[in-house]
């Protein structure tokens, strides 16, 4: 409401002293003496009550009658110089320039000892110059002659710094920053000095030691004034002068210790100067004073989080979750954001919980199936596919895709129940046929003619599924990595190292199930020296991988040469007798 609350501090009508009544009561239609009001009081009564209702035809867009409305609010308050300036904006807003500035002259002529007065007439005749070399100057007329009545007035030199700057006259605004600070060098005032302080960053802005020290002398004007000692502490945060921020939060700390908004800025400070211990110390201190604050527990939250204590993040989460009243599609964006951080057990956790909240969603079945699988537990990933697909038929039907099916075959076939494996493969497979894209089918296809390569079984139709995926999706190093697989299950080695070789170009970064197929190629064509390499380099990449281990020691031990008899060891002599070892 703008003016509303200048125009109500200047009527003097709030805290008047209590009106006696007289025990015989007036006859009707006279008013008691006690309760008449002096003629002052009655105009601004009467001018709060115009204002009202320059509000109320406002509201109803009826914009020149509010006009009216407040002239006659300016001639029973001449002195709002707020209400003088609103009402010349909404003139000009109508066109009529001449009386908008016709009402902040008199208006500045009513009220020469208010700064508002003159600044609002410079403001006028800057804002509507249109290129009037007359009028622009005037403006800046006026704010001088405002400075030189008002030489310690934050808001004037504030004011006519700016219009210097913004006309680039910077070495004038300087000049006008300077006087005024000469001028009010005896004050000790805080809020003077912190605008002056905030003045500076614009006039000053190459000299920060020079800014530091207004905002300095701020603080030592300031006392027990908490904002003030808080600007000037978030100034030299923002400015990344942070010993300096936290050295003044934790004073303001122990001086006013409830002031828990303090010590979250210290918290930023102390996370900023690498100092996460007493940053964690500080932030568990704010949770126990004030444990509804949302905000707080979501910062706990995620430094928990970074410093790898998934459960204490876990449990802020769910206090956030409860706050809010988590919905179904809370605890799924929590479980992905756990996910992405590779922070399964405490996504498998809190989708435990959520489940006991939720029994019946499959969202979140769906999400504990998914985490299970990652965390390569095979059987219980599978049962809970099983559970999720019951739900999902009663509750979710479209959550039953092409895609669904894709993963659950892959926990199937993880799980090693191959004939269920294949038969959602080929689910997934149906679903994308039954739409106009088969692009999605492609990676069923590939895992299903894996899946059987790994078996060694159907070994040509597995070739075929392959085959249809690279046609859908070509260059994937994953399918180009099963077709070099296929025709090594054939026995055409040379075939097989060919595309085995291209799969390796087409990976962003090395497999090690591809460079172990290279190196298992590599030792049907004899080329022993070759696969021991990239078994090697496979297990640089797999080191737990106890069947690449025995594949590239089986090799080196055939590849060993031969010594004289009375050289050999036992162990070296066993090894050469071993026949060669098939590769699986």
């Amino acid at each position: 409401m703008r003016a509303f609350v200048t125009l109500i501090s200047g009527l003097g009508l709030w805290g008047a002293q209590p009106v006696t009544l007289r025990a015989e009561s007036p006859e009707a239609g006279e008013v008691a003496e006690d309760l008449r009001l002096s003629e002052s009081a009655r105009n601004k009564a009467q001018a709060l009550g115009l204002y009202y209702k320059g509000l109320l035809l406002e509201a109803a867009l009826k914009i020149p009658e509010q006009i009216e409305c407040y002239q006659e609010v300016l001639r029973l308050d001449p002195a709002n110089a707020a209400l003088a300036m609103e009402t010349a904006n909404l003139c000009a807003a109508y066109g009529r320039f001449e009386e908008a500035g016709d009402l902040l002259e008199k208006n500045l002529l009513l009220n020469p000892g208010n700064p508002e007065a003159h600044l609002n007439l410079s403001r006028f005749c800057d804002t509507y110059a249109n290129g009037d070399a007359a009028m622009r100057k005037r403006a800046l007329t006026l704010a001088e002659e405002a400075l030189e009545a008002f030489p310690r007035d934050p808001d004037v030199c504030q004011y006519l710094t700016e219009l210097l700057l913004e006309r680039g006259m910077k070495e004038e605004a300087r000049q006008v920053f300077e006087d005024t600070v000469a001028v009010a060098e005896p004050l000790e005032e805080a809020p003077f000095w912190l605008r002056m302080a905030e003045i500076a960053r614009k006039v000053l802005s190459n000299e920060r030691d020079r800014v530091n020290g207004l905002y300095e002398k701020a603080l030592k004007f300031a006392g027990d004034d908490l904002e003030v000692s808080k600007s000037v502490g978030d100034y030299f945060s923002t400015t990344r002068q942070y010993p300096k921020a936290g050295a003044i939060y934790e004073t303001l700390i122990t001086a006013h210790p409830d002031a828990l908004d303090v010590r979250e800025r210290l918290v930023h400070v102390l996370r900023t100067l690498g100092e996460k211990d007493r940053a964690l110390a500080v932030l568990e201190g704010l949770v126990a004073i004030d444990p509804l604050n949302e905000n707080t527990r979501q910062l706990l939250a995620e430094f928990y989080q970074a410093r790898g204590e998934s459960e204490k993040a876990i449990i802020e989460f769910e206090h956030i979750l409860r706050m809010k009243d988590g919905k179904v599609e809370d605890y799924e964006q929590l479980a992905d954001q756990m996910i992405e951080a590779d922070l399964l057990d405490g996504a498998e956790l809190l989708l435990v919980r959520a489940r006991l909240r939720y029994p019946d969603s499959p969202i979140l079945s769906h999400k504990l199936a998914i985490v299970l699988s990652y965390l390569n537990r095979p059987t219980e990933a599978l049962a809970q596919w099983d559970k999720t697909t019951e739900l999902a038929e009663r509750h979710d039907n479209d959550l039953l895709s092409s895609e669904y099916y894709h993963y659950y075959g892959a926990a199937a076939e993880a799980a090693k129940e191959y004939d269920r494996a294949a038969d959602y493969f080929r689910k997934a497979i149906d679903l994308v046929r039954q739409s106009d894209d088969e692009s999605g089918a492609a990676k069923s296809l590939n895992n299903l003619g894996y899946m059987w390569l790994e078996q060694n079984i159907n070994i040509e139709a597995a070739g075929e599924l392959i085959q249809r995926a690279i046609a859908l999706e070509p260059d994937l190093p994953d399918y180009i990595d099963s077709l070099g697989w296929f025709h090594f299950r054939g026995g055409r080695f040379e075939e097989a190292l060919a595309q085995l070789l291209k799969a390796e170009q087409l990976l962003s970064e090395p497999d090690p199930v591809v460079l172990d197929h290279i190196g298992q190629t590599y030792h049907e064509l004899g080329r022993n020296e070759d696969a021991v390499r990239y078994f090697k380099r496979a297990l640089e990449l797999a080191p737990e991988s106890a069947e690449i281990q025995a594949r590239m020691e089986t090799i080196e031990a055939q590849s060993a040469p031969v010594s004289e008899p009375t050289q050999s060891s036992p162990a070296a002599a066993e090894a050469a007798e071993k026949p060669k070892e098939k590769a699986a």
